[in-house]
C-alpha cells in the first residue's frame, strides 16, 4: 500500500476510534438527563465538548491525509473505485466501521436530545416566564448557522 494511502487509512481509523470512545459519553449524558442531575449534566457537557474538539482535530487530519493521497473531495464510493484492488477490502471495512460508529453515536445523541427537549418543556410548564425550548429539528452547520433546510442531519454526518 502506498504510504499516503496508509496514512489516510490510519487517520480514518483514528476517527472511528474516537467515535467509539464517545459512545459511552453519550450514554452517560443520557443517564444524567434522565436523572435530571444538573451537576452531572454540566460535567458531561464539558467532557463531550472536549471529545468533539478532539474529533474535529482528527477529522481535519483525516481530510488532510485524504487530500495528500490524491483523493481530494471524493466520496467513499469514489475512493473505493480509485484505490488499488488489493486495498479495497481494508478500506471497505474501515469505512463501514466509521459509518456504523457514527450512526450509533447519532442515535444515542438523538435519544438524549429527546430527553433534553422533554425536560425543557416540563420546566417551562412549571415556570412559563422561561424561554421556550429550541425547535426539535434544527441542526447547525459548520459555521454555527442554521441550514436553510431543517432536518439536514448533523454536522457529523456532513463531515463523514
Amino acid at each position: 500500500m502506498d504510504q499516503r494511502l496508509a496514512e489516510f487509512l490510519q487517520a480514518t481509523e483514528k476517527c472511528t476510534e474516537q467515535l467509539r470512545e464517545m459512545l459511552p459519553l453519550e450514554q452517560e449524558k443520557y443517564q444524567a438527563l434522565i436523572s435530571d442531575d444538573t451537576n452531572q449534566m454540566e460535567e458531561m457537557i464539558q467532557v463531550q465538548q472536549a471529545a468533539i474538539m478532539k474529533l474535529k482535530s482528527l477529522e481535519a487530519v483525516r481530510l488532510d491525509c485524504q487530500e495528500k493521497a490524491g483523493l481530494g473531495r471524493m466520496t467513499t464510493e469514489q475512493i473505493l473505485e480509485s484505490i488499488p484492488e488489493a486495498d479495497k477490502e481494508m478500506f471497505t471495512a474501515c469505512f463501514s466501521d466509521l459509518r456504523k460508529s457514527a450512526e450509533e453515536l447519532r442515535i444515542c445523541n438523538s435519544k438524549a436530545m429527546e430527553i433534553a427537549r422533554a425536560s425543557a418543556v416540563f420546566w417551562q410548564s412549571i415556570d412559563p416566564h422561561t424561554k421556550p425550548a429550541a425547535p426539535a429539528k434544527v441542526t447547525y452547520g459548520v459555521k454555527g448557522a442554521a441550514p436553510s433546510k431543517i432536518g439536514n442531519g448533523s454536522l457529523f454526518q456532513t463531515k463523514i
